[in-house]
């Protein structure tokens, strides 16, 4: 589970028409025993990392949050669960007022 694992999200229609088809997502993962630390980017190279907490490793399962910063719509709290499969890590994300849950699966590089 330790290391960098990178996604490719297709973005919403109205996002492709501006010339962004794919969001990439890094997460930057570190295990102590059951214990799981690290940050997660998205939106490429101005991205600000956001920091895991609550993060616990379950057997192949993972689970843990991240905040978002918005100026616009204040802190957003994102719950995150994953399952190792093999090469893959397939993920899911819900915002905590739970309005958007988006599905998707990271490599490790």
């Amino acid at each position: 589970m330790d290391g960098r694992w990178v996604a490719e999200v297709k973005q919403p229609e109205r996002k492709e028409k501006r010339g962004r088809d794919t969001l990439t997502t890094v997460f930057e993962f570190k295990t102590d025993g059951n214990k799981l630390t690290g940050t997660v980017s998205a939106g490429g190279r101005k991205a600000a990392a956001m920091e895991i907490t609550d993060g616990k490793v379950e057997g192949n399962t993972i689970t843990f949050k991240t905040v978002q910063k918005s100026r616009r719509k204040g802190d957003i709290e994102i719950e995150w669960r994953g399952t190792l499969e093999g090469d893959q890590l397939k993920l899911s994300r819900t915002m905590k007022n739970g309005r958007r849950s988006q599905e998707l699966v990271a490599k490790r590089q």
